[in-house]
């Protein structure tokens, strides 16, 4: 009987003592996993921004220029100079800026994905006229007939000068060429 007993509080005294161990050796498995699964993620990510900066190295930047770009949607495209497009999403565009016109000249590096040719980065170079400052600078006047313009509605106010200080204002054919001229004066001066 004092065998057994010895034996029951042998084997308690065992399982007593193994159990603080092997609470010990889990929670030191699970920091030893921890710190394994982490320097996997650090070596991932530092080979991946290696990579990345092996990539931005080797693409050449190519110029070219917006042909296509919705704000709203955030994202459109780009055509270099050789004919080549790529994918441009509103993420790749510069810091601060969140759209760009169509024609405006670039510089940009393009990467090759499942999906085709995608910008990775883009420099503006140039940014394009508004059409509409286009259209004036087309219409507007030489200096030289600018100034025969002036001269003419000069001559005009002069005119009718002597019976605007008597109540009466132009009227008819007198009163229509003088309201195109000053239409014309405003026009180019606004250009």
């Amino acid at each position: 009987m004092l065998k057994a007993a010895s034996r029951i509080i042998s084997t308690a005294s065992t399982e007593i003592a193994t159990e603080p161990m092997k609470q010990k050796a889990r929670t030191d498995s699970s920091r030893l996993e921890f710190f394994t699964l982490l320097d996997i993620l650090l070596e991932y990510l530092l080979k991946r921004s290696k990579m990345k900066a092996a990539v931005m190295k080797e693409v050449d930047m190519p110029t070219g220029h917006v042909k296509f770009f919705d704000p709203v949607k955030g994202f459109g495209f780009v055509q270099s100079d050789e004919g080549a497009e790529a994918f441009l999403h509103v993420s790749n565009l510069p810091d601060g800026v969140t759209e760009v016109k169509p024609g405006t000249r670039i510089e940009f590096s393009v990467v090759d994905s499942k999906r085709g040719a995608q910008v990775l980065s883009l420099r503006i170079i140039e940014v394009p006229e508004s059409l509409e400052k286009k259209q004036r600078a087309a219409t507007r006047m030489k200096n030289e007939d600018l100034v025969i313009l002036v001269e003419g509605i000069i001559s005009s106010l002069d005119n009718i000068r002597p019976g605007i200080e008597h109540g009466r204002l132009p009227e008819g054919a007198t009163a229509e060429k003088l309201a195109r001229l000053l239409h014309t004066l405003a026009d180019q001066l606004k250009s």
